[in-house]
């Protein structure tokens, strides 16, 4: 007879050893210990850019995580409409990004970045937008600047351009985070 385990710190108890099952292989701990579990690859120069502006934006920007369902029916038919109407190609992207720059013009409380050295935030003057483009190796996000003062038709036009040198790999690190 097995004696009872003792209650975890949830209040439920846990299994004891002799309750597993007992066809379980052993483990090479001398295999386990030398294989390699990853691989280093050498990071070119717009990839150290990228790191440490991401780092540094992890650490110098006061984050916030919001998550909500929205109903977008009628965004999808303005999008349509204007798309029709105006010959234009915009996507729900460009409303986002458009959305969420109007919002950080509106509470500039939230367009801050974090001063470690005199520990304050600072009210950022412009709103830039950064966008992920997937590219050979990884992920670049390249900055809408001024997204708040731009049109959809603007926006659109410089998320375009941006990808495209990105593909390219013809950003500039200033065009970059």
């Amino acid at each position: 007879v097995t004696p009872p385990t003792p209650p975890t710190s949830e209040g439920t108890t846990s299994p004891s050893p002799s309750s597993l099952p007992s066809k379980i292989p052993p483990v090479d701990t001398a295999k386990a210990a030398t294989a390699p579990t990853y691989k280093d690859v050498p990071a070119s120069t717009m990839r150290q850019v990228i790191a440490k502006r991401l780092v540094d934006s992890k650490y110098s920007t006061p984050h916030c995580y919001m998550a909500k369902d929205l109903a977008i029916d009628t965004l999808l038919a303005l999008r349509q409409k204007l798309n029709s109407e105006h010959n234009l190609k915009l996507s729900i992207n460009d409303f986002l990004i458009k959305a969420v720059a109007i919002s950080l013009s509106r509470v500039p409380e939230v367009n801050v970045l974090w001063n470690k050295e005199q520990n304050e935030a600072k009210v950022q003057p412009n709103v830039d937008i950064s966008v992920a483009v997937a590219i050979e190796g990884g992920l670049i996000t390249p900055i809408v600047f001024g997204a708040d003062k731009k049109s959809l038709k603007e926006i659109n036009q410089d998320v375009r351009e941006l990808v495209e040198k990105a593909k390219k790999g013809a950003l500039q690190p200033s065009q970059y985070q």
